[in-house]
């Protein structure tokens, strides 16, 4: 039976999402909407052949312990997100990105304009391991 089937955890798979909290016009409905593209650019990823070597870690996440896996929404600023994504998990060599929303809106009296900008990156690990994801705090 596999570890998951029988209720064994092996590991803590999470998803970090790590929201920009410099943004005056980051609503909290834009943020919805940037933490589900940071979800998809995440799960498009894994299907690349070069991240075999955490495709059971990713499984087990995929699969959960209630039908998904757990996913973390942290406040950071972009360079923060920049350093986590660069740094940590580069060195660590985890499953990370930066979301770029190429028409992001932001409204200006009654023009909205859509502009090219960073918005939210993603660390994906387990949690037990990656204790450096403790340094962030829930987003709001």
């Amino acid at each position: 039976m596999c570890p998951i089937e029988s209720g064994e955890i092996m590991s803590d798979p999470c998803l970090y999402i790590l929201m920009r909290n410099d943004l005056d016009s980051l609503t909290p409905g834009k943020g919805m909407a940037q933490a589900a593209h940071a979800a998809c650019a995440f799960t498009i990823k894994m299907d690349d052949d070069q991240y075999l070597d955490v495709r059971d870690l990713y499984d087990e996440w995929w699969i959960g312990r209630q039908g998904f896996g757990t996913t973390v929404v942290l406040a950071a600023s972009l360079d923060q997100i920049k350093v986590m994504v660069e740094q940590y998990a580069e060195q660590d060599k985890l499953i990370a990105g930066i979301v770029r929303d190429e028409s992001y809106p932001v409204k200006d009296g009654a023009e909205t304009y859509h502009i090219d900008i960073d918005t939210c990156g993603y660390i994906f690990c387990d949690r037990e391991k990656h204790l450096f994801m403790n340094e962030l705090e829930l987003y709001p």
